[in-house]
Order: C-alpha cells, then structure tokens, then sequence
C-alpha cells in the first residue's frame, strides 16, 4: 500500500503525545480507513485511530489512557469518570477491569441527566454531584473522591478495593469519599463493603486486592505494616500482613512485587537483606510466609496479585483461629513493634 505522508506524521504527532489520532482531513481518514481494513491501524471508537503496533504494545491502562486522550481532543468538555479517570489519574486498578471496560467500547463521562437520556453506543453517562473536576495531561476527569465513589459500586470487590485503597493512600481521608457517596445518594451495598474495609495501609494494588480476598474469605483482619527489630542489628522491618493467632502463633504474609523480574546488580544487597530478614523472623518466632504472585510478570497485571498469599493464609488459618487487628485500621498496627 502506497504510503500517505500527511497519515503517517499525524499518527506519529498523536503516538509522542499519547493518545489516539483524531483526524480532520478527509483526506487523512479516508487514509486510515484503508489501512484499518488492510489491518494496520487500530481504530476502537469512530473517529480515534493509532498504530497496531503501537496499540498492542501499551498496557491496558495505556491504551485506556490513550483512548481517553483522544476523546478529550474531540469533546473537550466532556468530564470522564470510573475506570477512565482511574487511569488517567494513576491509581492501581487491575489489568482485567480495563480490558473489561475496554472491549465494552464504553466510557463512563459525568453529565446532568435529562429528559431521561440514556447511555450511547460508546458513552455511559454518570450523574453529576460532589466533586468537582480537575484537569490531568489536559484531560477532564472526576476528582480522586469522586472516582473512588463510582469504582466503589464496580464489581468485582477486590477491584473496587484497590482503588478506594489508593485513593486513601495518596491522602485523601475516607470521610471525604462518604460524603461525596452520601452526597449522591449511592451508598449502596457493594460501596458500603469497601468502605469498610478499605484502608490507606496498603502500599500498592496487589497488597490491597490480597486484603480484599482476605476478607472475601472471611479471614480476620490483619494487621498491616507491622514494625520488628533484629536484636543482632537493630535494623527494622516491616511486614505486609499479620495475625496473631489463639494458640499464640504469628502468622506474617509478604507478597513480592515484580522487582525480581528487573532485576539488576543493585538489587543484590537488597535480596541479601531481605533473606537475612526472613532469617530473623524465623528465629524470633513468627511463621513466615513469604508467596510470589503467582504469574505475577510484567504482562500478567495486577489483577493476579495476592492469590498466593491467600492459599497461604487458607491452609495456615484452618488449623488455629486467627485474630487481625481491633478497630479502626491502624489502631493496634503497633502492637508487637518494638521501638527503635
């Protein structure tokens, strides 16, 4: 197929500046329109086109971010919501939920209902309330209250978990995200469950899904961030979960991220402090259970984190009960840290 420079400078304009193409010329999408037949051009939603290549190589939440960029451009007043704002704002959200979102061909987008208009082929409207907008890379999205209240009501929980929980970790108090839900009127079931359990404890996306099937499970709720001391060092550590059991075992869970999968030669002190680490907490007591992510590698996604640690937890938990923290999160995550 002959080239077409005036295509071929614009999808390359649009790919630097990461979104979709949204072309103008008649000329220039006749053009796209070939190639997308001929299978070299990508085009999820009318108008919006990019690179196959280019597509396939992004993230999920790239393409979301893409996809949403090139929105902006045609519809600049338009205010994203849910997963769409999830994205563009950074916050952990699980490969799944965005390819889920993807394939639907929707994006939710804030507005004031009407005459009871409904959704369109590729807009699922949200109803306008609390929280105002803010603009991101030039992009109209939800603020972080807002966007953790629509993610609250997705399914599934552990998904809604991570977000809220992100939220809630980047600083945002959880009285905020209740009242803009209240505000809305939309604390409903599936909000109210998260935010019960969410918590700004956990410090990325796969240690709050793997909360999340704790309590899917009906474990106890752990403990989070617990602080020990080597006596042989004085060095402190923390550990990701913790439970304190009725038979006066400590059962500790550790995920690992994707860090061993990039490794590189600074990375080696750290592995020999982590096994000096595991070395020490075995002698002190506690059953450690450190679990990969199971298939946790770059192009699994976050959604498999915390499936391992949750067959730990299982088959240590059977044997004895198990008691997480009383109150609040937080409240008692000291308890058995010793001051340095």
């Amino acid at each position: 197929m002959r080239r077409h420079a005036a295509m071929e400078q614009q999808l390359d304009e649009a790919e630097a500046a990461r979104r979709c193409l949204h072309a103008t010329n008649d000329g220039v999408r006749q053009a796209l329109m070939r190639r997308r037949r001929a299978g070299e051009i990508v085009s999820l939603m009318p108008g919006l086109f990019i690179w196959r290549t280019t597509w396939e190589a992004l993230t999920p939440i790239e393409q979301m971010c893409h996809l949403v960029r090139g929105l902006a451009q045609i519809h600049s007043d338009w205010v994203f919501g849910g997963v769409a704002a999830a994205c563009i704002l950074g916050l952990w959200i699980d490969y799944r939920t965005v390819n889920e979102a993807l394939r639907s061909g929707k994006v939710d987008v804030m507005c004031t209902m009407r005459n009871g208009k409904g959704d369109s082929r590729h807009m699922h409207r949200i109803r306008s309330g609390a929280g105002l907008c803010i603009r991101v890379d030039g992009v109209k999205v939800t603020t972080p209250e807002r966007t953790a209240v629509d993610c609250a009501r997705m399914p599934p929980f552990d998904a809604a978990m991570q977000v809220v929980c992100c939220v809630l970790h980047n600083g945002v108090e959880l009285t905020s995200i209740i009242g803009c839900a209240a505000h809305n009127g939309e604390i409903g079931k599936a909000p109210r469950a998260v935010f019960q359990y969410a918590t700004p404890l956990v410090e990325n996306g796969g240690e709050a899904k793997a909360l999340a099937r704790f309590v899917q499970c009906g474990f106890a709720v752990p403990q989070m961030q617990v602080v020990f001391v080597d006596p042989q060092t004085g060095r402190t550590y923390r550990v990701d979960f913790l439970w304190l059991c009725t038979d006066g075992a400590i059962i500790v869970v550790e995920l690992d991220g994707l860090v061993k999968y990039n490794r590189s030669a600074d990375d080696e002190g750290a592995l020999a402090r982590r096994h000096h680490r595991r070395r020490t907490r075995a002698g002190r007591g506690p059953e450690a259970c450190r679990r990969p992510y199971r298939g946790a590698h770059p192009d699994g996604g976050p959604e498999q984190y915390g499936d391992a640690a949750t067959e730990t937890a299982r088959s240590r938990g059977s044997r004895t009960s198990v008691t997480g923290s009383a109150g609040r999160f937080g409240d008692h995550a000291g308890a058995l840290s010793q001051p340095t």
